[in-house]
């Protein structure tokens, strides 16, 4: 018999092979925000912008890695999104992803090793976004 997180891992991963084509992937970790202070979560990952199959809407995903495990899904609205590099941070390379409609802000950090690549994640998912 399987547990319950044995059924939820194998629902994420056939809608992982139900998603559509990936429009933007690089390795980033994810920050949490508390009030004003954000803080990493030191595990490695994988950040995703999506087309999904079903529907058309881009949708923003988080990944473990290793692991592959799902554990951010969010369906974008168009035009909704603004991405902007953290210029506060000086300990790293960090992103915000803001809903304006909702004011839901994510934050990552960049886990790629080259720095260059940066600015060009960032104009890829303010072209997926709008």
């Amino acid at each position: 018999m399987q547990s319950a997180a044995q059924r939820l891992e194998a629902v994420q991963q056939m809608m992982l092979q139900q998603q559509g084509k990936t429009l933007v992937e690089f390795k980033a970790g994810k920050l949490k925000q508390a009030g004003s202070t954000v803080t990493a979560d030191p595990r490695r990952g994988t950040l995703l912008l999506v087309e999904s199959a079903a529907d058309g809407m881009t949708r923003i995903q988080w990944k473990t890695r290793p692991g592959n495990k799902l554990e951010e899904d969010l369906m974008i609205i168009p035009n909704d999104v603004s991405v902007e590099k953290v210029p506060e941070c000086k300990s790293g390379r960090v992103i915000l992803v803001r809903m304006r409609s909702s004011n839901r802000k994510l934050f990552f950090w960049m886990q790629e090793p080259e720095e260059k690549k940066d600015d060009e994640h960032l104009t890829k998912m303010r072209e997926a976004f709008n």
